[in-house]
């Protein structure tokens, strides 16, 4: 339960970093709305949420390394395979969490150097 919560709460970051971008980009609440719909169906769909990766072919799942969520669903089925705790476990499922925790900064930097910008130019 506590690897479920930890991969949960970083991936809740990722969200939060995101729509913060999305929302620093757009001008209008119909736009957010639109982006944010396209962004979150697409990163479910390449990350392996709505469809599994095993049977996706493999050009999509190398791209799908470049979508945080494929990095929450590969740490959740490392978390539901799991039948005790070891170093390789915890070397494993906290890198999958890092990559995600990277994904959050990168997108919490660039929104914020967007709403800097948009500040700036007013």
């Amino acid at each position: 339960l506590w690897f479920y919560s930890i991969n949960a709460i970083i991936f809740m970051l990722v969200i939060i970093s995101l729509s913060f971008l999305l929302a620093n980009l757009m001008n209008s609440e119909t736009a957010i709305n639109g982006c944010s719909n396209v962004f979150s169906l697409g990163f479910c769909f390449l990350g392996g949420i709505f469809v599994p990766l095993s049977i996706m072919p493999d050009a999509v799942v190398k791209a799908a390394h470049f979508v945080p969520s494929y990095w929450y669903v590969m740490a959740n089925e490392n978390v539901t395979y799991m039948t005790k705790v070891t170093p390789s476990f915890l070397k494993e499922f906290f890198t999958n969490v890092g990559v995600e925790f990277c994904f959050a900064v990168a997108l919490l930097s660039v929104g914020l150097m967007v709403s800097k910008k948009k500040r700036v130019s007013r």
